[in-house]
């Protein structure tokens, strides 16, 4: 596939797992870095979707393990992790951490 036509459709993958954070946790910070463009050509990339590091700070996060945390944040974009997201590493804070 282009290599265009890959950093565009992961470009939109990021602005949807954005939208869906945004609407679940009502977070007070979040941030989402599309590292796609670092993995084109590694296998995986173009068949599984894009790499992306995301960091969210919400107070919904209060009293969660770190574990659960991360399974919430899984929960909302798990769909995506079928086609679109190959890689997904996160940061998830409440406020004051």
């Amino acid at each position: 596939m282009d290599r265009n036509v890959l950093l565009s459709q992961h470009k939109e993958t990021g602005v949807e797992i954005e939208r869906r954070l945004r609407e679940k946790f009502s977070p007070t910070a979040l941030e989402i870095k599309n590292d796609s463009s670092s993995h084109v050509g590694h296998r995986g990339n173009a068949v599984n979707g894009g790499h992306y590091f995301l960091e969210i700070t919400a107070e919904v996060f209060r009293d969660k393990s770190l574990l659960e945390r991360q399974r919430m944040v899984f929960a909302e974009v798990s769909d995506l992790m079928e086609e679109r997201v190959h890689a997904l590493s996160m940061k998830c804070r409440m406020p004051g951490e």
